[in-house]
């Protein structure tokens, strides 16, 4: 939770985002073709960029003890059913991940999935991390889920997310020293400062800027 992404609330504005999406597209086309540089366009210009920033949906967040949340895991000591034995686990983990993301916890979810065959003697009460505990390791195959909305992420944030596991896995074997985290930039502040100007609407020949608009 030390990212602001993964302390939203998903925001009581959203049924509005698709009109002013397009109010805003439809005003940036105009300004592009139609605009001038004369004091006329540039009041029309803070006038509409104005209105459409008043009007914007926005994002709510959590304190960070609020948006803490429990990492998802079976209750149950079995895993897998005997009939599916002939599945790999790499199979069979889409239908054991599925049981727990069912009821989506905005903005995101973690889950932990250990797989392995069999109901291990003695393993009766207890949930799956217990139960792959009690096992070899070599016959425990563990999947970490991670799903967060797109409105916040996109594929390239896998990269960064998978650099972080690998290096807790490192601290935890011993293989590297504890890491000092710094605070997180907070992204929601920039792209609010981007936002009025891009409303504003870009006029013709203006050079583009591809950061911001």
């Amino acid at each position: 939770t030390r990212h602001s992404a993964l302390r939203t609330v998903q925001t009581p504005d959203d049924r509005a985002r698709p009109t002013m999406d397009k109010a805003a597209a439809v005003w940036q086309i105009w300004a592009s073709a139609l605009g001038r540089s004369g004091s006329t366009w540039r009041e029309l210009t803070r006038f509409v960029g104005g209105a459409l920033y008043a009007c914007w949906p926005r994002t709510i967040l959590r304190s960070a003890a609020a948006a803490r949340l429990d990492i998802k895991f079976h209750g149950r000591s079995k895993m897998r059913e005997e009939k599916w034995d002939n599945a790999t686990d790499d199979e069979y983990i889409h239908s054991s991940t599925k049981e727990l993301i069912f009821d989506h916890r905005w903005p995101f979810d973690i889950a932990v999935v250990p797989l392995y065959k069999g109901e291990p003697a003695g393993s009766q009460g207890k949930n799956a991390i217990e139960t792959a505990k009690m096992l070899p390791p070599e016959s425990v195959t563990w999947y970490i889920y991670c799903g967060i909305t797109h409105c916040f992420s996109d594929g390239a944030s896998g990269q960064a997310l998978m650099a972080d596991l690998l290096h807790f896995y490192a601290e935890e074997t011993g293989e590297a020293r504890p890491k000092t985290w710094v605070e997180a930039p907070e992204h929601l502040s920039l792209l609010q400062r981007r936002l009025y100007p891009s409303l504003c609407g870009r006029l013709p020949g203006q050079t583009a800027d591809a950061n911001n608009d």
